[in-house]
């Protein structure tokens, strides 16, 4: 997760930030103080230490990271039923997108995986994450940066529903070789 956060928060935002000329207005403050990598810089330090936070800390934070998952599915939901969900599924670049998320990626990790000598329930644990769908963070996103979260939108949607296929699939292919 902290790869992904520090990915996500740096090349993410650079990639959304450039503009069509393919320069990016962004600093490289900006880049560090934002909520992702403040996150990782406070939160990696409070868990290699092993550090128990205060139960007036704690209990609010906990409160607010269940809270997580149930606001980006509203977010995301609220912004998929304002696209034109006929052409949802014409969109061309989001089966392109399921391919390479969904079918490439984990086939190419589990190569990877196999020539570490990684085998059992942790190659199938790791496929199982390489497989899974697109992030909802790339509405949250596209909805910040001023970006299309429609085809966003769309295009998590599309992932998700073929995710469905797919993963069973990837687990079986990690669990039988």
């Amino acid at each position: 997760l902290i790869p992904f956060n520090i990915f996500s928060f740096t090349h993410g935002v650079y990639l959304m930030k450039k503009s069509e000329n393919g320069k990016s207005p962004i600093s490289l403050k900006s880049l560090i103080f934002n909520p992702g990598i403040i996150s990782v810089i406070i939160g990696l330090p409070i868990y290699l230490l092993e550090l128990r936070l205060p139960d007036v800390i704690l209990a609010p934070v906990e409160y607010i990271a269940s809270l997580n998952t149930p606001l980006a599915m509203l977010m995301f939901g609220t912004y998929l039923s304002n696209t034109d969900l006929k052409k949802m599924f014409f969109r061309r670049e989001a089966y392109l997108v399921a391919l390479l998320k969904l079918i490439v990626m984990p086939l190419i990790s589990f190569g990877i995986f196999r020539l570490m000598g990684i085998s059992g329930t942790l190659l199938t644990a790791l496929i199982l994450s390489a497989s899974a769908p697109t992030a909802n963070n790339t509405v949250m996103f596209s909805t910040k940066y001023g970006r299309d979260n429609g085809a966003a939108s769309q295009t998590v949607a599309i992932v998700s529903f073929i995710s469905i296929i797919t993963m069973p699939i990837m687990i079986a292919l990690s669990q039988n070789f």
